[in-house]
C-alpha cells in the first residue's frame, strides 16, 4: 500500500505487469504492462516511484504511481534488459540504488533514477527470500541459511557474511524478519530467533 497526495493505492504485481487498486472498494485504478510474466516479485517503492521485476527473466522498470488505465505508455519512467535470470526475491532500493538478485545467486545494481545498471556480481548460490533493508543495507538470505549483507553503491560492497548451523537438507525461503531487537529466520523445518 503507498499514499499518494490524491488518494492510497494498493500495489501489486501480476502475469502481465504492475497493478493498483483502491484499497476501499477493489476497483482496479491502473496497470503498466511488464516484459515477461509472473509478478511474484513485490515493487519496491522509493522516490514516489515503483520499482518493478518480473519474475520471469525480463526488463526491470520504474512506473509513476497516480495514473488511470493502461499508463505504460505514460508512466513508465525508464526499463532496463536484465540479463540475471529468474527472479523470485522482491527488489529493494537503498538511497540511489537499486538492487535486484536473481534465484541464481547474481545480484545487480542499478541507478534508482534512470535505471543505468551499475555493476553485476554472484554473490551465492540460490536465492528465493526477498532482502531484509536495515540501516542502509540490503541482507540477501539464501536458500542454504547463508546470509550476505550488502552496501549498495557504485561497486560491490560486502559488510558481512554469515551461515546459520542448519541441516543440510533445510531449504530457507523466507525472509528474515526483525521484531523487538531480534531476528526471526525460518527454514522449512525450524524457526530460528537471533538477538542477545
Amino acid at each position: 500500500m503507498i499514499e499518494l497526495p490524491q488518494r492510497e493505492e494498493l500495489i501489486l504485481n501480476s502475469q502481465i505487469g504492475v497493478r493498483a487498486y483502491d484499497p476501499q472498494t477493489g476497483k482496479e485504478l491502473w496497470w503498466c504492462e511488464g516484459f515477461n510474466g509472473r509478478g511474484e516479485p513485490i515493487p519496491a517503492y522509493a522516490h514516489g516511484l515503483l520499482y518493478a521485476l518480473n519474475g520471469q527473466p525480463g526488463d526491470i522498470y520504474c512506473v509513476r504511481p497516480g495514473g488511470s488505465g493502461n499508463v505504460t505508455a505514460t508512466h513508465r519512467v525508464w526499463n532496463t534488459k536484465r540479463r540475471a535470470g529468474r527472479d523470485l526475491p522482491s527488489p529493494v532500493v537503498i538511497g540511489d540504488y537499486v538492487l535486484g538478485c536473481s534465484m541464481a545467486g547474481v545480484l545487480v545494481c542499478y541507478h534508482a533514477s534512470d535505471g543505468e545498471e551499475l555493476w553485476k556480481e554472484r554473490i551465492g548460490p540460490k536465492f528465493s527470500a526477498s532482502p531484509l533493508v536495515a540501516e542502509g543495507h540490503a541482507y540477501f538470505q539464501n536458500e542454504e541459511g547463508g546470509t550476505v549483507v550488502i552496501e549498495p553503491g557504485p561497486e560491490l560492497k560486502i559488510v558481512a557474511e554469515s551461515k546459520l548451523d542448519s541441516a543440510s537438507d533445510e531449504l530457507f525461503r523466507s525472509q528474515i524478519v526483525p521484531s523487538q531487537g531480534k531476528l526471526f529466520i525460518r527454514s522449512n523445518k525450524f524457526l530460528y530467533c537471533i538477538g542477545k
